[in-house]
């Protein structure tokens, strides 16, 4: 079972890279006079910072084997169903989710090593 924490830092840091590499622009989602206030848990989470959570994430992603960083690039920014993602990746259905858990457990503990 894949961890959800890094599922959820992993699509939104897909996310992060496809409007870095179109290079958008434009208006922040939040309005200049909240953007630094704080957030309790009646509001949920707060959303990724891609000035520091993407760049940590993508740090750790950069670290991986080449193979695992095209797994990850497949799955979370190209997307699409597994079947068809795996197909591109040359493997079977059941070894794409094998894979995905193994890199999210990697990405664990390569972020507990950094955080240490």
């Amino acid at each position: 079972m894949s961890l959800p924490y890094w599922d959820v830092m992993l699509n939104r840091w897909a996310r992060w890279k496809v409007s870095h590499l179109r290079g958008d622009v434009g208006w922040p989602k939040v309005c200049p006079m909240f953007m630094n206030a704080p957030r309790s848990d009646a509001y949920g989470p707060r959303e990724l910072d891609f000035n520091e959570d993407a760049l940590f994430v993508d740090a750790i992603v950069q670290k991986l084997p080449e193979a695992d960083r095209q797994t990850l690039h497949e799955y979370y920014v190209i997307g699409g169903k597994t079947v068809e993602i795996a197909g591109r990746l040359g493997i079977e259905k059941r070894a794409l989710h094998y894979r995905i858990d193994r890199i999210h457990n990697v990405m664990f503990g390569e972020a507990n090593a950094s955080c240490v």
